[in-house]
């Protein structure tokens, strides 16, 4: 499991100053965001991002892909969907699946993504 989330330029900002004591949780049966571990972290972003979106966009609509390659967040992505069944089929029919030659983890996440908030009406979520 993950303690932090990734930041970085992408659509979806995590909060990055915030503690997990102050993070908006939330229960696995409201988040439309996958957490996805295990991957070949040989890719390069872009081909990374490119390959995640063509498994992922199969079980329905993905509103944006977060991966970052440093140094802790290399080989992880956040696959945010815009319906939660999607993410819950995706999630049953890909774990444990091979991916580059990795057999792929996936939980949903422990938070909602800024993107997710956003479309909520949550006003404290800052835009990128």
């Amino acid at each position: 499991m993950i303690k932090e989330e990734p930041t970085g330029t992408e659509l979806l900002q995590t909060d990055p100053a915030s503690t997990q004591s102050t993070r908006q949780q939330s229960s696995d049966s409201d988040t439309h965001t996958l957490y996805v571990n295990n991957l070949n972290d040989k890719l390069n972003k872009t081909e990374l991002k490119r390959n995640l979106y063509f498994l992922f966009s199969q079980f329905g609509h993905v509103a944006s892909i977060v991966c970052m390659k440093t140094p802790k967040m290399r080989g992880q992505a956040f696959i945010i969907y815009k319906e939660r069944p999607s993410a819950l089929i995706a999630m049953k029919t890909l774990q444990n699946k091979m991916f580059f030659g990795k057999e792929m983890h996936i939980h949903f996440s422990k938070t909602k993504s800024y993107l997710t908030r956003r479309e909520e009406g949550d006003t404290t979520v800052p835009f990128s």
